[in-house]
């Protein structure tokens, strides 16, 4: 995750506009390991920015995942969640209790090369997840 400088200075080297509306978007996320919906952000930024639109939200999230700063991810609960991790990487949803995980498996940061050479196919992005009961879920 980036720090509000260095999101800064990437926002500035592509010339694009820095708003206190899109750094406060961002600074929502608290870590890599959290994976908000739309709402959830627009709660959480709201407590900070009271007059902050959902409209805003979305577009700064979209803003956002163009550059290739977020990512959107979909983990077969219908409801699309923002990742702060933009690389390719599994997640894992637990059944119980509707926490998303992060997974970093060595098996899986060559999948999209090892599936574009076995099929001829041009592999713009791919995602995987896994759904089960986590360990918390499991006591």
């Amino acid at each position: 995750m980036l720090s509000p400088k260095e999101l800064s200075e990437i926002l500035k080297a592509k010339r694009m506009k820095i708003t206190p509306q899109r750094l406060e978007v961002y600074r929502a996320f608290t870590g890599p390991e959290e994976h908000p919906t739309a709402t959830e952000i627009y709660e959480k930024v709201r407590q900070q920015m009271p007059t902050l639109s959902f409209a805003t939200i979305y577009q700064s999230l979209g803003f956002f995942c163009r550059l290739h700063l977020l990512q959107t991810i979909d983990v077969g609960d219908g409801v699309m969640r923002y990742d702060v991790e933009p690389r390719p990487h599994p997640h894992f949803r637990c059944e119980q209790c509707g926490k998303v995980f992060n997974l970093d498996f060595a098996y899986h940061k060559h999948l999209d090369q090892d599936v574009a050479k076995k099929t001829g196919f041009t592999i713009r992005c791919h995602q995987t997840y896994f759904l089960g009961t986590c360990r918390e879920c499991q006591k």
